[in-house]
């Protein structure tokens, strides 16, 4: 199971940020690992989408302007 999240979420990650795949698993291992990380995104629109997306596949993700 935990292989399949970690699949999901990095290409949740990889397919909808402006990371390449090392960056996009690296979050991902950061992550799992209980860490935090800040993904730039384009528009609100899509940081929304993105932590939507990552929230139902049961990752911890939000939205913050900054």
């Amino acid at each position: 199971m935990l292989f399949r999240s970690k699949v999901s979420m990095t290409r949740l990650i990889l397919d909808q940020s402006l990371l390449g795949l090392a960056e996009s698993k690296a979050c991902t291992d950061r992550l799992l690992d209980g860490g935090t990380v800040e993904i730039t995104m384009l528009t609100r629109d899509a940081a929304e989408i993105l932590a939507s997306d990552l929230n139902s596949i049961n990752a911890i993700a939000h939205v913050e302007d900054g």
